[in-house]
């Protein structure tokens, strides 16, 4: 498991990121478990489904730590019963606070996809809402890919210094992206960095930005085609086959982590510090 969503039935069950999926039902995963719609030709992690008829449970085993003493004992299984949800949902649910020292909280959000123009709304709903509103700092996970301009510019505008009104969010800010952010998310890793947003924590993007189509062919397959040059949205600088450097490295280990997330945990660090710093400096907000 790469994530558990907030508010889906994985995460209320109790499913941890880095747990192995051992069996479905009576089935083993290869027999059962189906891969999601795919871009072959960009790489990366691939996601998978169970399907699970409306009103029918199904249930899953999984083993959680790599090595056990004995075979058998570190497995667990887990009733899941389907229901209407999407990942905005998921962003709502996933905003939370952790105190990372003594009176101060960091919080955190997690932006599944910035495909639709409500999701600037929701989360300038969330940033100005307990407990996020009560945090020193917050770190925005937009770890994946898929975006259209209109809302990346929604979202950076909640962070704008320069906006009318001021920014929304002045306090400090960290962004997380991994080698699966990719498309119109890494404009906005781009333009985080360069509008001086705040710090970029996780691994190098994916470096596919080109927009592109898929044209039809006699066989009845079909080509992905690219057609849009993006650099207009990226100041000019060239992303494709490059994608966005972080500010600080931090390698994944994904199989069998227990839960532990390395590039949040970075993230918390670098934006304790970030926080800690403006306070010594009597400044309130901004990175830079």
């Amino acid at each position: 498991m790469s994530e558990t969503p907030g508010g889906s039935p994985a995460a209320e069950a109790g499913i941890l990121r880095g747990d192995r999926l051992l069996r479905v039902d009576d089935f083993s995963p290869d027999e059962v478990v189906r891969p999601c719609p795919w871009d072959v030709g960009l790489g990366g992690r691939r996601s998978y489904f169970v399907s699970a008829a409306s009103g029918k449970s199904v249930v899953l085993a999984f083993q959680r730590k790599r090595t056990c003493s004995r075979p058998g004992w570190d497995s667990y299984s887990v009733t899941l019963s389907p229901r209407p949800w999407n990942l905005v949902l998921a962003m709502r649910a996933s905003a939370c606070s952790k105190e990372v020292a003594p009176g101060m909280e960091l919080g955190y959000v997690r932006l599944h996809h910035v495909l639709t123009d409500d999701v600037p709304l929701v989360l300038q709903e969330i940033l100005a809402s307990p407990p996020i509103s009560e945090a020193s700092g917050v770190v925005l996970d937009i770890r994946g890919h898929g975006g259209l301009p209109s809302a990346i510019d929604g979202v950076l505008e909640l962070f704008d210094r320069n906006a009318r009104g001021g920014a929304l969010w002045g306090r400090p800010a960290a962004l997380v992206v991994d080698s699966e952010t990719r498309s119109a998310k890494e404009i906005l890793a781009w333009r985080w960095r360069n509008e001086r947003r705040g710090p970029i924590v996780g691994t190098r993007t994916r470096g596919a930005v080109l927009g592109s189509r898929y044209v039809p062919l006699h066989d009845g397959s079909f080509m992905q085609l690219a057609w849009l040059d993006v650099r207009v949205l990226s100041g000019g600088a060239r992303l494709e086959g490059k994608g966005v450097v972080p500010d600080f490295v931090v390698p994944d280990d994904l199989p069998y982590a227990e839960g532990q997330d390395p590039l949040i945990e970075k993230a918390n660090a670098v934006l304790l510090e970030k926080v800690l710093e403006e306070r010594r400096r009597g400044r309130t907000h901004g990175w830079y």
